[in-house]
């Protein structure tokens, strides 16, 4: 008899995985406080501190393009 032969078993395809970024470089970037002084000196001062969170969170986003674009 040749009914074992006419059953194939299919192999099961693994679920995908759903892979997410992690949570910290989803997080908004924080802007430094405006200063209280309304001076040159503190401007600048708020300004270089503004210049030093955009660079973190450009850092931020670049790891995150990373692990994206990663094989």
């Amino acid at each position: 008899s040749l009914t074992a032969c006419g059953t194939l078993s299919v192999p099961k395809q693994p679920a995908p995985v759903k892979l997410l970024p992690p949570v910290e470089l989803l997080a908004e970037c924080p802007a430094p406080p405006r200063p209280l002084d309304k001076t040159n000196s503190a401007l600048a001062g708020w300004l270089n501190a503004y210049d030093d969170a955009l660079s973190a969170c450009n850092a931020d986003k670049a790891t995150l393009r990373e692990w994206y674009n990663a094989p």
